[in-house]
């Protein structure tokens, strides 16, 4: 017994993709309606900052954070029991005495605890989960280094580019006086708001059209120029808002191509372990699983 195959049936090619273009609104006679042209594109950006925190080394984190490390104080010992020259300890001295201008690249920055609204309150305590998808996880095994007591009284301590999201959590406390509409979109761009670097990345809050007519970069520096203001205005909040200029400090973020030239001579002078422990990210914002984000940083 033989088997007859029924004959094909399907319709041309070129009239089955004709019909699909009509589906999607094609009209063969206005090119700007085909899909994937010009007019259809849109765009994004990332961008890094560098920071600074500007005041004296007795209340500014970096210059604190070096004189009472462990770092430190076994070079002390060492000096003190012979088994090294004093130079490794007058150098680390003179670069901490040197900064007349009080600019710390890159520093942490510590503040009161109580300045916390309970929303940003809320956020710190989730993103110090070892695993930010699991509400009942552990806190991660670091927890500890971003708190410190002062004087008696609990301090958050945090780098620029984490304080930047906690600025703009706080804002979005159910006290303000504001739209919900505004508090929403708030919440929306937290995520925008990367601590991935010490330095702080914000990547774009919506893609942009694409306008050739125009230039096809500028909506997109537009948005970048807003994104870059709405990051100096979070700043100049936490700075009031959390009490830094009343504790000496002043955050400050910038465009610079280039890493600080006082940054680059610390590098020189400590070992490469302690540099790491001053400067990598803690990656705080941006991953479910933070601290294992920040131990694969420390080897690459």
């Amino acid at each position: 017994m033989s088997l007859v195959a029924p004959r094909a049936t399907r319709p041309p090619a070129s009239r089955t993709a004709f019909e699909t273009l009509r589906r999607l609104g094609v009209d063969p006679d206005r090119p700007e309606t085909l899909p994937f042209g010009p007019h259809d594109a849109t765009a994004g950006s990332e961008t890094e900052l560098q920071v600074a925190v500007i005041g004296s080394r007795r209340s500014v984190d970096l210059p604190l954070s070096i004189e009472s490390s462990s770092y430190f104080a076994n070079i002390e010992r060492r000096v003190a029991a012979g088994d090294a020259t004093s130079s490794a300890v007058e150098r680390l001295r003179r670069f901490l005495d040197a900064d007349s201008s009080g600019v710390w690249e890159n520093s942490w920055v510590r503040f009161p605890e109580r300045a916390l609204g309970p929303f940003a309150r809320m956020l710190f305590d989730n993103d110090l989960r070892s695993d930010k998808s699991d509400p009942e996880s552990s806190l991660r095994s670091d927890h500890h280094e971003f708190r410190v007591d002062v004087g008696g009284t609990s301090h958050i301590r945090v780098p620029v580019s984490y304080l930047i999201k906690l600025a703009l959590a706080d804002s979005c406390d159910d006290g303000r006086t504001y739209p919900s509409a505004i508090r929403d979109t708030a919440i929306r761009i937290l995520p925008h708001f990367l601590n991935d670097n010490t330095s702080p990345e914000t990547v774009s809050f919506h893609v942009s059209q694409l306008d050739p007519e125009r230039g096809n970069g500028r909506s997109v520096a537009g948005e970048t120029s807003r994104r870059f203001l709405m990051t100096h205005l979070l700043v100049q909040y936490a700075n009031e808002r959390f009490e830094l200029r009343e504790h000496g400090q002043e955050a400050t973020v910038f465009l610079s191509p280039q890493p600080p030239s006082r940054q680059r001579q610390l590098n020189r002078l400590i070992s490469d372990s302690f540099y790491r422990e001053l400067f990598i990210s803690p990656c705080l914002s941006g991953w479910n699983r933070g601290e294992e984000k920040r131990d694969y940083m420390v080897l690459c």
